[in-house]
């Protein structure tokens, strides 16, 4: 059995991979996503 640190880290690891393709594709669509943008702080 794996401990729940290593899986922390493989979730966090994954979500940090969404994350950058949510990010990448709010650049792409910056008009639609203004208000997540700037809720994120990427403004």
């Amino acid at each position: 059995m794996q401990s729940p640190l290593c899986l922390f880290e493989k979730i966090l690891y994954l979500f940090s991979i969404l994350n950058h393709k949510v990010i990448k594709k709010m650049k792409n669509n910056s008009k639609k996503y203004e208000p997540f943008r700037s809720i994120a702080g990427l403004n």
